[in-house]
């Protein structure tokens, strides 16, 4: 049985990357681009070993309850 992931995971492509727009507010790398479902995303890439990844999700829960 395989278990079901609590969030889905997005692959972001070469195709998003190399049309993507730089942000470069903050001291992560990141980069906007457009997905054919969700529309613009903002992809963060998270340091190791942070929880920053953890702290993403749960300001996104957050705003999603307001």
């Amino acid at each position: 049985m395989n278990p079901i992931p609590e969030f889905p995971v997005i692959f972001v492509t070469k195709a998003n990357y190399e049309l993507s727009s730089n942000e470069a507010m903050g001291s992560k790398y990141k980069f906007w681009f457009t997905d054919e479902q969700l529309g613009r995303c903002l992809y963060k890439q998270a340091r190791q070993n942070l929880g920053e990844d953890w702290a993403e999700k749960c300001d996104s829960l957050a705003s999603e309850s307001r």
